[in-house]
């Protein structure tokens, strides 16, 4: 069942976040060269010296100001190549919460990027699983619902 959960859910996750960046790219006019939804164990991204940029598709598993806030900190990558203070008053620019965001995601990033936890708390702690869709934030936001009976 886990891999059937992962081959639905990873290509969703692709899916936004190609979305999500273009819209933010274009919003904040910072250009890329191109996007890749990966899988890591330690990183929510990264941008390469010739503006690729590289996602972790668990991001899905995030609130939308932390998607945000992980995508415009490697999008201004393209500008300022390190974590300068140029390159934070950038980030600040376009993201005027980027210090509690990035507080949040230091502190509760690991129980995401550990996936293995949360499948086991899906498939063995839970009776009822169940998917649904939903059309927040400009694109279809993934729900995971459980209950125990």
């Amino acid at each position: 069942m886990k891999e059937v959960f992962l081959k639905w859910l990873i290509p969703k996750s692709e899916k936004f976040l190609k979305k999500r960046i273009s819209i933010l790219s274009k919003r904040h006019k910072l250009s890329f060269k191109d996007i890749f939804v990966k899988n890591y164990r330690s990183r929510w991204g990264c941008c390469s010296s010739d503006s690729k940029i590289f996602l972790n598709w668990k991001l899905i598993l995030m609130h939308k100001e932390i998607i945000d806030y992980v995508i415009i900190h490697e999008l201004t990558h393209t500008l300022v190549p390190n974590h300068s203070k140029l390159f934070w008053l950038n980030v600040s620019k376009y993201d005027q919460n980027y210090k509690e965001n990035r507080k949040w995601l230091s502190r509760n990033g690991a129980k995401f990027i550990n996936f293995g936890w949360l499948l086991y708390r899906f498939f063995l702690a839970s009776d009822i699983i169940f998917f649904a869709f939903s059309k927040s934030f400009l694109s279809t936001r993934i729900l995971i619902g459980m209950a125990v009976i």
